[in-house]
């Protein structure tokens, strides 16, 4: 009796290990997504900065209009 209980709580203790494995990869998964995102949103802002400063120097050899 005292065998069967203990071997479902150690079964139900498994699951749990197992679901916090499963809530652990996805918030490794997160956690990568928002290092990509937030890799491009830095390459995004080199971007427009290098377009801005384009831009600046357009308007310079134009006299104010790009």
């Amino acid at each position: 009796m005292l065998s069967g209980v203990l071997q479902v709580h150690a079964d139900q203790l498994n699951g749990v290990t197992e679901q916090h494995a499963s809530v652990d990869n996805d918030i490794a998964t997160i956690q990568e997504s928002i290092a990509y995102l937030t890799k491009g949103l830095g390459d995004t802002r080199m971007i427009c900065d290098w377009q801005g400063a384009e831009l600046e120097e357009i308007k310079a050899h134009t006299g104010g209009h790009g």
